[in-house]
């Protein structure tokens, strides 16, 4: 499927490894022919195939393959089409499909990874066809290879398209997935590799011919080149990480734009090691990494020359100076270590265009000079408003300021920047802070940076900018105040800079350009530094907490209402006030502190180390989660000190419950490689190493639940549901997962809706869409807050009878359980976490935790007092033990306190008998790493581990809302789904268990169409989903046999559908046989003919020595009537299954027959014709026409017919043929003609005895003689004439079993005429008037 276009990058092309002689490279970058020294050569340079995973860049197609003629053995599956390769390839698998057994062939494999020799099998003579039966096209000749990629995810599919403007045109024209086509095949697309064709002199000669080359790498020009080229190296380093280390992936990473790097390190030793370990990995990439320029001379040593920059490699480091370099577009001085300015003072003309190019030759991609620039474009703006052309000079008003502008600019070449303003290593400042400031006018935008670093002595600053600015877009109205300035005055602090350069005398326009900064920037007052770091704000206080030597805090939803206080900008607002306890929430903190008293109890895990906590409330609200990871890493004292760079308050954090706010936590933490582990927050957007690389989980991804929904949905048949998420991470992410299994699996969605929580009207809007729709399932990817404001609003319309499909954040939620919400949300169907089985849970929850870590009695102190009246919603829980029996989240929040537990156990190098090192002092990404590598069990048997995205296993129950016996609700396992359990065991039903809606144990249904029977097919209804179909009976000669068959199949050439079309059965052979009605009419008159025949035969026997008899020839009569009955019976061999040898007979017989019966005529003719004519005085003709001549001219006449029917077998004789192509329904066995010459060659010799003897007997009718037998001859070939002229056209257009009758019916037509016409009169005179039969009589004289 062709897009047609040009928005697309390219494929990598990379080409061999390199050489470790770069001198043996050729300059020039084309190709001229294909080079090995091997017998075969495939560069496969799109597939980058490892031991790990293998990935493409190509296109992946559908396709159907089947050998040459045997299109019955087709085969689908997956090709690869890739441009680059010379090769086509396949996988064994195909081979092994169509049973190719050849022996193995040697050959080289040339991939962006390496050479590689191997051997593989062959094939050939192959079609390959589109899905839809349009394209056909011979295969090439395949090579065996396994390094295919087999990545599914990289199928395209329709709804990524639709995604896609320029793709939606063509989005229906792809095929679903079909989960049952393997990828077997990397195709070549030949017409591809021409797309970087060039024409140049032969071996780079300017006097040889100009040869046609082709591009084997990407070149600079391109267009998607540099994007090409930043993603090769970010691959390139992200393969190279684990052996060459992070430093050397963040080096290529963090600083290089494009293929130029510029970076820093705090010692020479440190540079030239990051620099040499680049090097080695991006060789392994064939990348080379070279020009290589530094400020310092022993960086520049520790490089051959040849890898130098290129002014730097003849240089005499001891004793010259360093060259400028230009890096990135900035020229830089490695003297002296400073960006410096060159322009071009071409001298350009006062036009648009002139114009133009004098401001973009000033390049400052970092802002240094965005003061001098700005004016530039301001004034190029103001001139582009004329309506002159491009070339017409512009305005003499304007040309003085412009000239002005454009003659500073040399200015620029005496300013100095330092590239490096903080000559002080991140990681060893004591305090970093960033500053960042935007403003606007009405001529222009723009924002700077200011990086703030405190060394270790906590009184010297250093600070470094960058900035950014533009002209403001035009067509936009701003109110002016001041001299038109939109902003106001603010007072911020920042911190001011001197730059210690030498501006000189002629730099005013630049000191102009930097007073200018003031439109841009917001500027205040300098003030004094803060003795001390404080909270800018108030403190953010634990709900519970507890101290301890290492500190573990918990964020949880306790309370899921949360009140903003209104805001009028004159006042500090006040504290934000949560309502509404979620018992489900509180229970997770409540299990988090029961893990850390369990572990402090412990003699094994941890013995002398104590644990802490603090437990902060976020009242499930994004705004109060980022208060509570501040709190978190902070603490909550006001200050902290002078610095404040020092440890976290806590070492991990566990929670939060809800995707969103785990993103907000996990991003702000992250930066800091705080570990955060979360018991519920299953978004698949968190399982990205690169964003979240300090994310634990103790849940399965989405991406396993997802595809269990559809698995789930569509094992009960459903295929038309009704789809609803949360408006959040969690919600968007789970459904696309769903929606994308769905679509593999044929499920269709009628509808897909969300809403945010805090969107009732929204919410409205899925409830009438609910109501309004056909779908009787519902997903359900919702939190179960969404979940409770969705429940509420179907309860209150009534809405019941639909079947849920749920997920493990509502689908066992005590708070939805209500009197009401059972009519709803009954028969439930969904996957949840396991239960909790963890001994001593239960009683803490109940009784130990209020006595305990909740101590709220009449004994408080006032401080005591004022917590416990502040929370005095959680005290109503005290003895509320409703929702224990069904905890489930809680057995995650357990193992994640575990998981930290265990991780500080293997830092802290803890034993059994001589504890945990002290001081502790553990860093955050110590944590971090620990994580990755614990493997234990607890207590109740569960194994606990992270894999590569820092999740745990799959591992669900399938619950069913059902009502026990006792009328309380229930949540009834029937099933579940392990993720690490073989396939075929990994989802189990107990469908016997399930109650559905209403209370009923008969499934529902919900299709959109209902399904189609055998004989069948399903055709799309116009503008529907695909579920969305009609059924077409199959046409005649085609069959389903399946329900809910997409299309029909013919079937075989000698088979025809049933009455049904669900079946081929044999077609029904057609012939003219004996037994029906028109066999046995032919039949009859067949043997009336032999019996009427034979009749004259016996009454010319029995009257031989008459008149009569004697004066007709009687030896030529007698013949005339054997060959007549001979004619008669060639007749029955038309009728019959036609065979071998009743094909070469009956053509062979009428023909020969036919031949004596015309020259026993003829021969009769030309005796009645010589009589009269020897009867004249002097004739001797009658010598030549005696008994012997007679004889001997039918003997040769028959002899040259019987010669041609023999010369006709020989060659192509006459076979049975099965004729299908008259009716479709039936096959007609008839005899083909083997060789239609030899037939009409029959036929027409037979025509021209018979026209000659007509035409003879037409001379001879009016001799004299009283019985004068021409007169019946021109009859009887008359008939005979006239028979088989009309035969011919009857013949050719009767069909089937109807044109042999016509054949029968002409010969017995033709039989009975020369029968009766010439045998009939005398007959006539022998049996019934005897007194005629004299000599004197025939003679006349009576």
């Amino acid at each position: 499927m062709e897009c047609d276009s040009e928005k697309h990058i390219s494929a990598l092309h990379p080409g061999p490894p390199m050489k470790d002689n770069p001198e043996d490279d050729k300059d020039d970058g084309g190709e001229v022919s294909e080079m090995s020294s091997t017998p075969v050569t495939s560069k496969c340079t799109e597939i980058c195939a490892n031991a790990k995973r293998q990935y493409s860049c190509s296109k992946i197609s559908p396709v159907i393959v089947y050998p040459n003629g045997q299109r019955e053995n087709a085969r689908k599956m997956y090709a690869v089409l890739d441009e680059q390769s010379n090769k086509s390839l396949a996988k064994s698998q195909f081979f092994h499909l169509f049973n190719i057994k050849t022996a193995a062939d040697p050959y080289t494999l040339k991939t962006c990874t390496g050479i590689t020799k191997t051997a593989g099998r062959r094939a050939a003579n192959f079609m390959i066809e589109s899905v839809d039966g349009k394209i056909r096209l011979p295969l090439p000749n395949l090579i065996e290879c396994d390094m295919i990629p087999d990545d599914r995810e990289e199928i395209p599919l329709p709804e990524v398209a639709n995604q896609h403007p320029h793709l939606q045109r063509v989005a229906d024209k792809i095929p679903p997935v079909d989960p049952n086509a393997p990828i077997l095949l990397l195709l070549v697309r030949e017409d591809h590799r021409d797309y970087l064709r060039f024409l140049w002199y032969e071996d780079n000669d300017l006097s040889k011919n100009v040869r046609d080359y082709r591009m084997k790498v990407h070149v600079f020009g391109n267009s998607p080149s540099p994007a090409v080229a930043i993603y090769c190296m970010r691959r390139a380093a992200g393969e190279g990480e684990r052996e060459h280390g992070f430093d050397a992936k963040q080096f290529v990473v963090r600083n290089f734009y494009v293929d130029d790097g510029l970076a820093s390190a705090p010692t020479e030793e440190e540079a030239v090691d990051i620099l040499k370990k680049a090097q080695k990995m991006l060789a392994e990439s064939n990348l080379k990494l070279h020009k290589i320029a530094s400020n310092s001379h022993e960086v520049m040593k520790a490089f051959p020359a040849d890898e130098r920059a290129k002014d730097l490699k003849d240089l005499d480091l001891r004793l010259d100076d360093l060259p400028l370099q230009r890096s990135l577009g900035v020229l830089w001085n490695l003297e002296t270590d400073c960006f410096t300015f060159q322009v071009s003072q071409e001298d350009r003309p006062y036009t648009k265009r002139g114009v133009l190019s004098t401001v973009n030759s000033v390049y400052d991609p970092l802002g240094f000079v965005a003061p001098i620039t700005m004016q530039g474009k301001a004034l190029l703006r103001e001139l582009s408003t004329e309506s002159n052309d491009w070339d017409e000079p512009l305005p003499p008003n304007k040309a003085e300021e412009w000239n002005r502008w454009k003659n500073s600019l040399k200015d620029l070449q005496h300013l100095q920047i330092a590239r490096c303003y903080v000559p002080l290593s991140q990681s060893s400042a004591q305090r970093r802070e960033l500053c960042l400031f935007s403003d606007a006018s009405t001529i222009a935008i723009g924002a700077v940076a200011y990086l703030k670093v405190t060394d270790s002595d906590g009184g010297s600053l250093k600070l470094s900018k960058c900035s950014h600015s533009g002209a403001k877009p035009t067509g936009t109205g701003l109110s002016a105040e001041n001299g038109g300035s939109s902003h106001p005055t603010v007072r911020v602090r920042i911190c001011t800079m001197g730059v210690s350069t030498d501006l000189g005398g002629e730099m005013s326009l630049v000191t102009a350009g930097l007073v200018f900064m003031r439109l841009l920037l917001a500027f205040g007052a300098v003030e004094d530094e803060a003795p001390v770091c404080q909270i800018l704000g108030s403190s953010e206080f634990p709900l519970l907490s507890k101290e301890g030597e290492v500190m573990i805090g918990g964020a949880f939803s306790i309370h899921s209402k949360i009140s903003q206080p209104p805001l009028s900008f004159t006042e500090k607002p006040t504290r934000l006030t949560c309502s509404s306890v979620n018992l489900r929430e509180f229970r997770y903190a409540q299990t988090m502190i029961f893990a850390i008293e369990e572990i402090n109890r412990s003699d094994f895990l941890l013995p002398n180390i104590s644990i802490g906590y603090r437990i902060y409330d976020n009242c499930a609200s994004t705004l109060s989660s980022m208060r509570v990871v501040m709190a978190l890493m902070n603490g909550d004292g006001w200050t902290v000190g002078k610095s404040c760079s020092g440890q976290s308050a806590v070492h991990a954090i566990i929670g939060e419950s809800e995707s969103s706010s785990t993103i907000v936590l996990s991003r702000m933490t992250g930066p800091f490689n705080m570990p955060v582990i979360s018991h519920s927050a299953t978004c698949e957007c968190l399982s990205s190493r690169n964003e979240f690389p300090s994310f634990f989980r103790t849940i399965a991804s989405d991406v396993y639940q997802g595809r269990a929904l559809a698995q789930l949905v569509k094992h009960f048949g459903w295929t038309w549901v009704g789809a609803v998420n949360s408006d959040s991470d969690y919600g968007n992410n789970g459904m696309a997962i769903f929606l994308a299994a769905a679509q593999e699996k044929g499920v269709c969605v009628e509808y897909r809706e969300k809403f945010h929580r805090a969107e009732p009207e929204k919410l409205l809007k899925v409830v009438e869409v609910i109501q309004k729709s056909t779908a009787r399932v519902i997903v359900a990817f919702m939190a179960h807050v969404e979940m409770n404001n969705l429940l509420e609003q179907l309860t209150l319309q009534n809405i019941t009878g639909r079947q849920f499909i749920g997920v493990e954040a509502w689908i066992t939620a005590d708070s939805l359980v209500t009197p009401a919400s059972f009519n709803v949300l009954g028969g439930s169907l969904g996957f949840a976490v396991q239960k909790a089985n963890i001994s001593g849970l239960e009683e803490f929850l109940i009784k130990d935790f209020w006595e305990t870590d909740f101590k709220c009695n009449e004994t408080n102190n006032m401080a005591d007092a004022a917590n416990c009246k502040e929370n005095h919603d959680l005290i109503e829980l005290k003895d509320y033990d409703g929702d224990v029996a069904e905890l489930r989240m809680s057995s995650n929040i357990y193992k994640a306190i575990y998981a930290v537990a265990n991780s500080l156990h293997h830092i802290l190098k803890c034993s059994h008998s001589q504890g945990c090192d002290k001081p502790v002092k553990v860093m955050a990404w110590q944590v971090v790493e620990s994580l990755k590598q614990v493997n234990f069990t607890i207590k109740n048997g569960e194994q606990v581990w992270f894999d590569n995205t820092g999740a745990t296993v799959a591992q669900y129950e399938v619950v069913n809302w059902q009502r026990g016996t006792n009328g309380s609700i229930q949540f009834k396992p029937v099933g579940y789904y392990d993720e690490s359990l073989p396939p075929g065991q990994k989802f189990v039903l107990k469908n016997e268990d399930i109650m559905w809606p209403g209370g009923k144990t008969e499934l529902p249904v919900s299709v959109c169409s209902g399904s189609c029977r055998p004989g069948t097919r399903k055709v799309l209804q116009k503008g529907k989903p695909v579920c969305c179909y009609d059924c077409i009976p199959c046409a005649e000669g085609e069959i389903s046999n399946t329900t809910d068959s997409n299309g029909c199949k013919k079937c075989p050439e000698e088979y025809w559908s049933n009455q049904n079309r669900d079946a081929c059965i044999l077609k029904k052979v057609e012939y003219l046989s004996f037994t029906e009605v028109m066999g046995v009419v032919l039949v009859f008159f067949t043997l009336f003919g032999v019996v009427l025949t034979l009749s004259v035969a016996t009454i010319f026997l029995i009257n031989k020595d008459t008149p009569l008899v004697r004066a007709n020839n009687s030896e030529l009569s007698f013949l005339l009537l054997f060959s007549l009955t001979l004619c008669f019976l060639c007749s029955l061999t038309f009728i019959g299954r036609p065979s071998e040898w009743s094909c070469m007979l009956r053509h062979t017989a009428f023909g020969i027959t036919f031949v004596l019966c015309i020259s026993c005529i003829l021969g009769k003719t030309m005796v009645v014709l010589m009589a009269f004519r020897a009867s004249l005085p002097g004739s001797n003709v009658m010598k030549w026409f005696g008994p012997t001549q007679q004889r001997l001219s039918v003997l040769v006449l028959t002899l040259i017919q019987v010669l041609t029917c023999i010369i006709w077998l020989k060659i192509k004789p006459p076979f049975p043929f099965k004729n299908m192509n008259h009716y479709k329904e039936k096959i007609i066995l008839e005899c083909a003609l083997g060789s239609p010459i030899g037939f009409w060659a029959v036929l027409v010799y037979i025509g021209l005895l018979a026209i000659l003897c007509f035409i003879l007997a037409f001379l001879a009718r009016k001799l004299p003689d009283n019985f004068n037998e021409a007169k019946f001859i021109t009859f009887s070939m008359l008939i005979f004439c006239a028979v088989w002229i009309t035969f011919i056209p009857a013949y050719v257009s009767s069909p089937g079993k109807f044109s042999v009758a016509v054949e029968i019916f002409a010969i017995l037509a033709s039989s009975y005429g020369i029968l009766l016409c010439i045998f009939a009169p005398k007959c006539f005179i022998l049996v019934l008037k005897p007194e005629l039969n004299t000599k004197k009589h025939l003679m006349g004289k009576t």
